[in-house]
């Protein structure tokens, strides 16, 4: 409360309800008025009038520090501190209006709250039910809000919001009441933001920087959008930041609807390698196209060929093992290149490919080294563009004996059932694992259209592939090991190539599953290593010298494993090579009509 003193000089009292007492704040012989006091009593603030100016003081009880809040030539009414001394609320007269306002106690912040009124009636009233006032989170340009995405909605309010010292006026008008928000564009287009759907009449600013005091304007809008919103339309450049103000006409307020909408316009989101999209997950695939794609400056040429119309993906291998990843299904000529490294003109290459794939799609197989992010570009040969369809599968490092599949040719989605089924079942017969090992080779070294392969390999790597050899009846294909360990001498690399045309009559008669079973015996050493191994012997005719000239044409099979396994089932006799491995091959397996292919 305020009360006058003897000699004609005003105090500001504070009355303890606890002690029933009074205590003097501040004294002074100018007039005081309209004391208010925060919940805790420990922060009082009241009206003076300093003679030309009207002054808003508060004084700390605890550190008995006054400070001179707000200062103004014009009237000031009915100054209130908030319960929570975060604010001082004040009517500041112009005329015979008045506007309000609130400042920030520890920003010194000032919001202004509602323009110019012609009744001041119940304002002190007003402010001991206001309470705290608070603006929007994005009410400073600092705390912008971000959008994302090539499209979308964000609502929200500039009640309460201020603006800023330094900030333009958008659309050319002075506003008060901005809140902010910042949108990266995520590719190059033409972009629309608007504010239909909001309650009151908007403006609308569109800049670049990053300081509110020193933007470049974009776009700005008065009452281009329904009604009296705003709408802004401007080609966006991908990577650019774009900051976004949104105000009232003269500061009013309301809630807010923004709406933003990009129409690419140079090529697919993922042209650029800034822009590339994430791939998740042990296998997948994803379809796009690169029509309209680009080659960016320091872009490296995928497999070798210049290109000019690539799309990047970024995949993070989810644990050690080997990746095969292809553009198996595309409609033209694709290129392939994996890659790690953070920037376009500073990559590593992995593994790239031409024509390993279907017909003229790519593919490449490699090892993988657990959260290691790879880099995934998919171009056309010599710039060709169409539909691109993206396939990965990860097979992941174990301590059982592992067969990893490299699929090629024309083979269908049948034919890789069967092969994978035939690799688990060996896999279930050998039941020991052996060392990985490390292979780097490149494409067309086990036969043409053969792709390259570098890494690490647990345990061996085979090319299966079904493609066009020269009809049925003749060739059926070929199958066998292509690399061997240095330690062990045990098969790493294996190809398994099959006539299309003869395969169609594999599949027809039943045998085809049967076929690839016992071929793929061969590749991890069955029968195409045994006399790598020394267990083969030979039966001379007319001399116990063992030459050449001496061999006959009946050779022996010696391994001591194999044939006491093979008396088990009930063989008698030293049968000729052929018909062992054969009849041991059915025995492991399971498959008599295996004797028929011998």
């Amino acid at each position: 409360m305020i009360r006058r003193l003897s000699n004609g000089r005003k105090r500001v009292l504070r009355y303890s309800m606890s002690q029933q007492r009074y205590t003097t704040i501040f004294t002074s012989p100018r007039t005081l008025e309209h004391p208010s006091v925060s919940d805790d009593g420990n922060v009082v603030a009241w009206l003076q009038d300093n003679g030309r100016t009207n002054v808003v003081r508060y004084k700390t009880l605890s550190t008995r520090r006054t400070v001179n809040f707000i200062s103004s030539r014009s009237d000031i009414e009915h100054p209130h501190m908030t319960s929570d001394a975060g604010w001082v609320a004040y009517g500041l007269v112009s005329g015979n209006s008045v506007s309000m306002y609130a400042k920030n106690v520890q920003s010194r912040v000032v919001s202004r709250l509602t323009y110019a009124s012609s009744s001041v009636e119940h304002l002190g009233m007003y402010w001991q039910l206001g309470g705290s006032v608070q603006g929007p989170e994005n009410d400073d340009f600092v705390a912008a809000a971000q959008l994302s995405g090539l499209s979308g909605q964000s609502s929200g309010n500039n009640l309460n919001a201020s603006k800023e010292s330094g900030e333009p006026n958008h659309a050319g008008n002075s506003g008060g009441a901005s809140v902010w928000w910042s949108w990266t564009a995520p590719d190059n287009g033409v972009v629309t933001i608007d504010t239909n759907g909001s309650n009151f009449d908007t403006t609308l600013g569109v800049y670049t920087g990053s300081g509110v005091d020193s933007l470049t304007e974009v776009a700005s809008d008065d009452d281009a959008g329904d009604d009296t919103q705003s709408l802004v339309s401007f080609d966006a450049v991908s990577g650019t930041t774009y900051q976004i103000a949104v105000d009232g006409y003269d500061g009013v307020q309301g809630d807010i609807v923004l709406n933003w909408n990009l129409v690419t316009s140079q090529g697919p989101v993922n042209d650029n390698f800034a822009n590339r999209l994430q791939l998740s997950g042990s296998s997948g695939q994803t379809t796009t196209s690169n029509t309209d794609a680009s080659k960016e400056s320091g872009e490296p040429n995928h497999a070798g060929n210049s290109g000019g119309a690539s799309l990047w993906w970024s995949w993070t291998a989810p644990s050690s093992g080997v990746v095969t990843i292809d553009t198996n299904g595309s409609n033209f000529d694709t290129t392939l290149g994996v890659y790690t490294g953070s920037s376009v003109n500073g990559l590593t290459e992995v593994a790239s490919d031409d024509d390993a794939g279907n017909d003229t799609q790519s593919l490449v197989s490699f090892s993988t080294t657990s959260g290691t992010v790879y880099q995934i570009a998919v171009d056309g040969y010599d710039g060709t563009q169409g539909n691109i369809v993206l396939n990965w599968n990860h097979v992941v490092s174990s301590d059982e004996f592992k067969i990893t599949l490299v699929f090629g040719g024309t083979i269908t989605s049948g034919q890789r059932q069967v092969f994978e089924t035939s690799a688990n079942r060996w896999a279930q017969i050998i039941t020991a694992d052996i060392p990985d090992t490390s292979l780097n080779k490149s494409a067309n070294a086990c036969g043409a259209g053969e792709p390259s392969f570098s890494g690490a390999i647990d345990d061996v790597v085979i090319y299966a592939s079904v493609e066009p050899i020269d009809g049925p009846g003749n060739v059926l294909g070929s199958a066998g090991p292509c690399y061997i360990r240095t330690s062990g001498s045990l098969p790493v690399y294996g190809i398994m190539r099959f006539d299309s045309a003869d395969v169609a009559g594999l599949e027809q008669s039943g045998m085809f599953d049967e076929v690839i079973l016992h071929e793929m015996g061969h590749v991890i050493g069955i029968g195409s290593l045994w006399s790598t191994f020394n267990l083969v012997s030979y039966a001379p005719t007319t001399s116990s010298c063992r030459t050449t000239s001496s061999y006959t044409s009946r050779p022996r099979f010696t391994g001591a494993q194999a044939n006491s396994q093979y008396a088990a089932l009930g063989g008698s006799g030293n049968t000729r090579l052929k018909m062992v491995a054969v009849q041991v091959l059915a025995a492991l397996t399971g498959m008599k009509k295996l004797l028929t292919l011998s």
